[in-house]
């Protein structure tokens, strides 16, 4: 009896962790969050937590509603937060920070890795500054590929909205519209 009084004592912070990042993506009040995870969403949230299979979480908001999905929806509603293992495991309150990564995606993800390419990467990868030390093949190879990369993008997709890049004290990458 003293385990189970135990075990239901121990703060459960892996709903806090991911409650935390949920609230400051999506602009939403904790109450939200609670109310998805205390409703019918629990299962999913479980699978993600408890189940080494279950790989990623994606949240968002469904008109005023929160959504939740295990499998990515065949359109992005919004803005959505995905959470992704970065290795097969049951999650604890330790590993969590370790094994999961996270970010959003817009509605339109396939533009927004376009700008991303375009305005983020390229820059970064085709400055010579960045590229000391690398032998003048793996130069050549990353700047046409990259470039051939961006060539396609454009062709394929509308243009893309501006980005505001923002690195968190977590050290995650955020991408918003402006």
């Amino acid at each position: 009896m003293a385990e189970g009084q135990a075990a239901q004592g121990a703060k459960d912070s892996r709903y806090d962790w991911l409650q935390e990042r949920v609230c400051s993506s999506l602009k939403i009040k904790e109450e939200q969050f609670q109310k998805l995870v205390q409703g019918e969403a629990r299962a999913q949230f479980s699978d993600f937590l408890e189940e080494a299979d279950t790989k990623r979480l994606l949240v968002y908001l469904d008109g005023k509603d929160l959504g939740v999905a295990i499998k990515p929806p065949a359109k992005f509603k919004r803005k959505t937060v995905y959470f992704v293992k970065t290795a097969p495991a049951k999650l604890d309150n330790d590993n969590i920070r370790k094994l999961v990564a996270h970010g959003e995606l817009t509605e339109a993800p396939l533009e927004t890795l376009s700008a991303v390419a375009q305005h983020v990467f390229l820059p970064l990868l085709t400055t010579s500054s960045n590229q000391e030390g690398w032998p003048d093949v793996v130069v050549k190879e990353v700047s046409e590929n990259l470039h051939r990369f961006v060539a396609n993008g454009e062709q394929q997709a509308t243009p893309p909205p501006l980005i505001e890049v923002r690195v968190c004290r977590q050290g995650t990458l955020l991408l918003n519209a402006v």
